[in-house]
């Protein structure tokens, strides 16, 4: 251990060696830091006697990197680094942080980059953002770094409730668009946050200090839109759930006027949103709310549609059969609520949508084996599903529930499939076949093959427009 030799007489006092290894450190020397820090870390474990008064022996700048390296360093594998130890000495030793006032005004210095920007850097570092705010307690000076962060908008972003509030209270503004705050705009304001993370005590709390429910972000999405594009929980109960308790927060606290159809920077609505990531609850709750007029509802187009469940396709691998039904409920409630009627390019969408789902290997598929052996091992598992659902078909529906999860989701999917599949295929075959007919034969294809059909079909559907007998022989088969 690197201080075990300044330790070994443990009547010798702390404050001295921490004295004696600060006057031996160059600060200047950024290759001297580290090992200081590692050595103050170790010190900290076996610190007897009175603590120290950090302020005697570091600056501001200098206490600031000392923390930040302390967050930094909890992926150490080093057992004394593990739970922050350096932030918890810090709060113990009643170190509070302290601004630079400038010295033309007398005001404090708010650009500064401090350990909080650095723990906001990522995730893994969140339980530990309430410990620092205990040391950076100044709450009515709001630290901005650079990139237009601030410690306020930290606190809306890892749930930090009482420290928001006191920031409120102290005559924050909640948007955070007042001097240096506003100097960036890739920085989400702070309800956009909140909302992201699913916050709604804290979204509450913002809107009751007036944050404006219409702010639009430097891409044009509103707190609407955030709400409906959000992708934080995959899996579709618990993000629609989420959805719904954050849209009624949004209507019931903000703004009487709040922007149903408000477009962001690719035109796309908070409805279009919520169709592409499949949410019939939050649908249903828009289009309630005046949230469409259905002659200018465009449908998700394919790059977006459904992309929340490509991004994490392995935390929802399992629940493909609910992520099918959630589609069949959204084009429901479109129909119900707005008039909306699939179009045949719409239809497309859903079903390539609905194949890359089929494809999807199970959740506990081994990578390591081969792809033989794990054909083999899905078969068997599919044959003895099978016979579960064998046994089960032919009794009341209520037993449906019982389905293997496969089968569950092929017969949703085949139901769409096949309700479509007859008039691709009649447009194709230039409406020649009678209808039985036609259904008989796309009743033996699979979906990948009926959406290979369908796509032949809608390649040769302008061709047709021009042709007569074609529009003859469509009506005729339309009246059988």
């Amino acid at each position: 251990m690197i201080v075990a030799e300044d330790n070994d007489d443990h009547e010798e006092d702390c404050l001295a060696i921490l004295r004696s290894m600060r006057e031996e450190v160059d600060w200047e020397i950024e290759e001297e830091r580290y090992p200081f820090f590692r050595r103050l870390v170790y010190l900290t474990h076996k610190w007897t006697g009175q603590l120290p008064d950090l302020r005697d022996f570091f600056r501001p700048e200098e206490m600031d990197w000392l923390l930040a390296e302390d967050v930094k360093n909890e992926d150490s594998p080093d057992v004394y680094f593990n739970g922050f130890p350096l932030i918890g000495f810090v709060i113990r030793s009643g170190y509070k942080d302290r601004p630079e006032l400038d010295e033309a005004t007398g005001r404090p210095v708010r650009l500064r980059t401090t350990a909080v920007h650095q723990a906001a850097a990522g995730l893994r570092y969140f339980f530990n953002v309430d410990s620092l705010f205990r040391i950076y307690s100044r709450y009515d000076v709001n630290y901005v770094d650079e990139l237009g962060l601030t410690h306020f908008h930290v606190a809306c972003k890892f749930n930090c409730y009482r420290v928001a509030e006191r920031f409120l209270e102290l005559g924050q503004d909640p948007d955070c668009l007042d001097g240096e705050e506003s100097t960036s705009s890739l920085i989400n304001p702070p309800l956009h946050l909140a909302l992201e993370y699913g916050l709604r005590d804290l979204a509450e709390l913002l809107l009751r200090h007036g944050a404006d429910a219409n702010l639009a972000t430097a891409y044009g999405l509103t707190p609407l839109h955030v709400v409906c594009r959000r992708d934080h929980d995959v899996l579709g109960p618990i993000v629609q759930c989420e959805a719904m308790v954050l849209l009624q927060m949004l209507f019931e606290t903000g703004r009487a006027d709040l922007k149903v159809d408000a477009r962001d920077n690719l035109d796309r609505t908070p409805l279009q949103w919520a169709v592409a990531n499949l949410m019939p609850g939050s649908v249903e709750y828009l289009l309630a709310r005046g949230g469409a007029d259905p002659s200018s509802f465009v449908f998700p187009s394919e790059d977006y549609f459904g992309d929340r469940y490509r991004r994490n396709r392995s935390n929802w691998a399992g629940y493909r059969y609910n992520v099918a039904a959630d589609a069949l409920r959204v084009f429901d409630c479109l129909k119900r609520r707005a008039g909306y009627e699939l179009t045949r390019a719409d239809v497309l969408t859903v079903m390539r949508f609905f194949v890359y789902l089929e494809k999807i290997p199970n959740a506990d598929d081994d990578d390591d084996n081969s792809d033989d052996e794990d054909d083999d091992r899905e078969e068997q598992q599919h044959t003895s599903s099978c016979r579960v659902c064998r046994a089960v078909i032919a009794k009341p529906p209520t037993a449906a529930a019982s389905l293997c999860r496969a089968h569950r989701f092929a017969k949703t999917t085949r139901g769409f499939f096949q309700r479509w599949a007859v008039e691709f295929f009649a447009t194709l075959t230039r409406y020649r076949l009678p209808l039985l007919c036609s259904e008989k034969i796309v009743g033996m294809l699979g979906n990948e093959h009926v959406l290979t059909m369908c796509t032949a079909s809608e390649m040769t559907l302008k061709e047709q427009s021009e042709d007569k007998e074609v529009e003859d022989l469509k009506n005729l088969h339309l009246n059988e």
